[in-house]
């Protein structure tokens, strides 16, 4: 089950950077908030990159950090979804204040799967160096 969770994450990650590249307008206009989403981003794309290609199988397939990943990229990918439709329609007026909460909402989970991957390699090295 641990393997089939982080395939999803693998899978979801292509669309999570659609998404970002969709969003990118809007996160510019949304001020510090967008620049404090950025830049956590950025880190967060970083430490996943990072934790792909480390061959340690406990952070790999560390069930909770997989599952909150997987879920921060559907979440990103319905409010990319939600911006698009609503940047096209002539009718509706974009509510910054609904990408505002959403966008501390996505910050805060990823400061949150940030922490667990930096606690899951601080436990890989102690436990390497015991003896």
């Amino acid at each position: 089950m641990k393997k089939v969770f982080y395939i999803i994450k693998n899978i979801l990650f292509l669309p999570f950077l659609v998404s970002l590249y969709i969003l990118f307008p809007n996160i510019k206009e949304m001020g510090i908030i967008g620049i404090i989403f950025l830049s956590l981003t950025i880190i967060y794309i970083i430490m996943e990159l990072l934790s792909f290609l480390i061959q340690e199988k406990e952070l790999k397939y560390k069930e909770l950090t997989n599952i909150m990943s997987s879920l921060i990229y559907v979440y990103l990918s319905l409010i990319a979804y939600r911006y698009y439709n609503v940047s096209t329609s002539l009718i509706y007026e974009i509510d910054s204040l609904y990408f505002k909460i959403n966008y501390l909402l996505l910050s805060v989970g990823m400061i949150a799967i940030m922490i667990n991957i930096c606690l899951v390699i601080k436990n890989l090295n102690k436990r390497d160096y015991q003896c």
